[in-house]
């Protein structure tokens, strides 16, 4: 849990750009898809600030086996964490709960028959890495009322379409190509693709989480002026993880 000065700190700076709609440089005015985005993440700062507090406090409880914990603010109450679906579970269709407002890291990993999963509008926060290993999971569906998460044929991505957080295992598709504008693709988003052969990541991608291709045969293909290129020359896409580290830190400083 990031300290509550810095997200604080963190979303009135996101307000102060989205008032002035000026970039951070004062040059130019931002465009829509940067407006959108500053407005997705303050609303996410916003929701993760009621979400979470206290929240460490609250018992874990299982409803049909699926590992769920209250919300415990006025503000959620009723509302649940979905903390881990069980792996072993033969069903090949989920729909998330109503009361469900967060998918927590690892919520859906390594869940093998797992095929469908249904995400409803009510979902406010997905942690990157929520899904994961699910090797059978051919499409992730968002219901179109979600204010924060988008699925594109069956990808999951921010409403802002700026970070790629799930791609299914076991989408039989051999070549995507991410959208131009997308800047991060989550941890472990692409991992274990067994059909995927080809990835086209654009230049606008600059940072990637901890293993995001973890288990492929990908051949990733980028532009010579992406940073991703720069930074990995002809070692790129090797799975080196301390490299990945690397490529993260210096991006984060721009």
């Amino acid at each position: 849990m990031k300290p509550k000065k810095r997200e604080t700190s963190e979303k009135l700076e996101d307000e102060k750009k989205v008032q002035t709609y000026d970039n951070m440089e004062g040059e130019m005015s931002l465009n829509k898809k940067d407006s959108l985005e500053i407005l997705v993440k303050i609303m996410h700062n916003n929701i993760r600030s009621v979400v979470e507090t206290e929240t460490n406090h609250s018992e874990s409880f299982s409803i049909n086996d699926v590992q769920l914990k209250k919300c415990v603010t006025v503000a959620y109450s009723g509302k649940h964490i979905l903390v881990a679906y069980p792996p072993e579970r033969e069903d090949s269709q989920y729909i998330v709960p109503d009361s469900v407002v967060e998918l927590s890291e690892a919520a859906f990993t390594y869940c093998n028959n797992l095929e469908r999963l249904l995400i409803q509008g009510n979902v406010s926060y997905i942690n990157e890495g929520a899904i994961y290993g699910c090797k059978k999971l051919r499409y992730i569906y968002i219901n179109e009322d979600n204010p924060c998460y988008i699925s594109v044929d069956g990808v999951l991505y921010d409403k802002a379409m700026t970070t790629l957080l799930a791609y299914p295992s076991g989408k039989e598709d051999k070549l995507y190509k991410i959208p131009y504008g997308v800047r991060r693709i989550g941890k472990g988003a692409i991992a274990f693709s067994k059909h995927l052969e080809d990835l086209i990541v654009p230049e606008t991608v600059v940072s990637a989480g901890e293993w995001f291709f973890e288990d492929t045969l990908l051949q990733i293909h980028c532009d010579d002026n992406s940073i991703v290129r720069k930074h990995f020359g002809e070692n790129y896409p090797e799975h080196d993880m301390e490299m990945m580290r690397e490529f993260n830190r210096k991006v984060a400083g721009r």
